[in-house]
C-alpha cells in the first residue's frame, strides 16, 4: 500500500473519531441540559413546599390565637352541642379544650371550689362566694365530673359545660335564685364521656 491511500484512511479514521466525539459531546451537554433542567424544576417545588408550610404555620398560629380571644363564645357554641368539625377556629377551640394541661387546671379550679365551700366566707375574702351548702351537697357530683374531666379521652363539649358552669357568676355556683346545678351537672359528666359521641 503506498502512502498516499495511507495518508487517506488515516484521515478518514480521524474525521470518523472527531464526528463520534461530536455526537457524543452533543448527547453530553443535552443530557447535561436535561438534569439542570430537573434541578432548576426540584429547586422551584422545594421553594413552594417552604412556601406552603411557612403560609400554613402562620395560619395556625392566626387561629391559635382567634380561638383564644373568643374562647369564652366557642365554648357556649361546643356546649351547645355544635360539632367541633363545624368551623377551623371550633376545631382549634375544642382541641386547646381537650389538652391535658387545660383539664389539669380546670380540674385544680373545681377542687379549689369544693374547698371553698367548707369554708366560711370572711370579710376579707375577695372571691365570689359560692352557695355554700348547694356546692356541698352537690359534691359528690362534682367530684364524678373531675374524675371524667381527668380521663385520657374526655369529649371538648364537656369540658366546655364544666367551663361555662365555673365561670358562670349568675349560675346556680353563686346565684341563691338558679337552682339547677344538679341538672347541669348530670349533662357535663354525660357530655364528658366519650361513649355518648
Amino acid at each position: 500500500m503506498n502512502t498516499k491511500k495511507l495518508s487517506q484512511i488515516k484521515d478518514r479514521g480521524r474525521t470518523n473519531v472527531r464526528a463520534k466525539a461530536g455526537r457524543h459531546a452533543g448527547r453530553i451537554e443535552t443530557l447535561g441540559g436535561d438534569l439542570d433542567g430537573r434541578q432548576g424544576a426540584s429547586s422551584s417545588i422545594a421553594s413552594a413546599a417552604a412556601t406552603a408550610g411557612a403560609a400554613t404555620v402562620a395560619t395556625h398560629r392566626l387561629l391559635r390565637i382567634g380561638a383564644r380571644m373568643i374562647g369564652y363564645a366557642l365554648n357556649g357554641r361546643l356546649a351547645n352541642g355544635e360539632a367541633p368539625d363545624a368551623s377551623r377556629l371550633l376545631a382549634e377551640r375544642a382541641q386547646y379544650l381537650v389538652s391535658p394541661g387545660v383539664r389539669d387546671s380546670l380540674t385544680r379550679n373545681w377542687a379549689d371550689l369544693l374547698n371553698q365551700a367548707d369554708v366560711p366566707v370572711t370579710r376579707f375574702d375577695a372571691r365570689v362566694p359560692v352557695v355554700r351548702e348547694r356546692v356541698v351537697d352537690s359534691e359528690a357530683q362534682i367530684r364524678e365530673m373531675i374524675a371524667g374531666l381527668m380521663a385520657p379521652l374526655a369529649r371538648a363539649r364537656g369540658v366546655a359545660m364544666s367551663q361555662l358552669l365555673l365561670c358562670d357568676g349568675a349560675g346556680p355556683l353563686f346565684n341563691r335564685q338558679s337552682d339547677d346545678l344538679d341538672a347541669r351537672l348530670r349533662a357535663i359528666v354525660t357530655q364528658l364521656d366519650p361513649a355518648t359521641a
